[in-house]
């Protein structure tokens, strides 16, 4: 599953669709097309700063979901 610092999310639309949608709301993650995912690293992000990354991640999946 996930381990460490990384975070490995399902990308829908496209893992570098979805990555390049979360770069320009500001939150830098990998593209794995193989496993249509992106991969989060969150080892250097302060913890309190972890609760609104999450927000983003979670807005742009909702609107890349819904077209």
């Amino acid at each position: 599953f996930n381990s460490a610092f990384f975070l490995l999310i399902a990308a829908p639309a496209g893992a570098e669709y979805t990555r390049k949608a979360l770069l320009a709301a500001g939150v830098g993650t990998v593209a794995f097309a193989s496993a249509n995912a992106i991969r989060l690293s969150y080892s250097t992000v302060p913890a309190k700063d972890i609760p609104s990354m999450v927000k983003i991640i979670d807005e742009v999946l909702a609107g890349l979901e819904a077209g």
